[in-house]
């Protein structure tokens, strides 16, 4: 939803190349600090998550989606640099980031296959996290925006994601729950790291 009206916006805006540059990062920076806890408290917590909402026959997929989180991660935001290519026309570099991709990703499935559904599931992940810089470089040039400016907005997000992970496997290895108290301590853990991130980022 966010990408069809974000696409609109950015053609009206195509010619003006700090406006959209700002556009960018404001909505990267948002969709990091909504996404990127959500997904670590999803993922620190799958069995539970998984065995309370699906059902105890669904266990063995939650490593699985752990392991492919930070790709949900990635994924979203890139949403608005995806957009960002569609509406100043470089459907070109789109198509470029699409078959590098595509490419990595042929090469290392055979390789991961042989060793069951988790190890594909982390040979997807690293791809798209290697291949993360390769397509900033190809995007962020569009807005005169450098990496490094880029990955930063990502930081608060990233740290309080890792925190949630960290705080979460500290708790399981300490504390015996049932699903129900693993979930809604993950939840609580969620609560205090979107109010660090409200506090470190106010006025931003």
């Amino acid at each position: 939803p966010v990408q069809n009206a974000l696409f609109v916006r950015m053609v009206e805006l195509r010619d003006d190349k700090a406006a959209l540059r700002d556009l960018l990062l404001i909505l990267t920076t948002a969709v990091a600090l909504l996404v990127f806890p959500a997904v670590a408290t999803l993922a620190a917590a799958s069995p539970a998550y998984f065995a309370f909402l699906l059902s105890t026959e669904w266990l063995q997929a939650a490593p699985v989606f752990a392991v492919l989180a930070p790709v949900a991660a990635v994924q979203t935001i890139l949403v608005p640099a995806n957009a960002l290519l569609l509406a100043t026309g470089r459907t070109d570099v789109r198509l470029r980031q699409t078959f590098e991709m595509a490419v990595l990703w042929v090469i290392l499935l055979p390789l991961s296959a042989p060793f069951g559904l988790l190890a594909v599931a982390g040979a997807f992940t690293v791809v798209n996290l290697l291949y993360l810089p390769r397509s900033l470089a190809l995007t962020l040039p569009e807005v005169d925006l450098r990496i490094w400016s880029f990955l930063s907005i990502l930081t608060p997000a990233a740290v309080a994601s890792l925190g949630i992970c960290a705080s979460h496997a500290l708790l399981r290895a300490y504390v015996h729950m049932s699903d129900v108290q693993e979930i809604l301590a993950s939840l609580g853990e969620l609560a205090i790291a979107y109010a660090v991130l409200l506090i470190a980022c106010r006025g931003q």
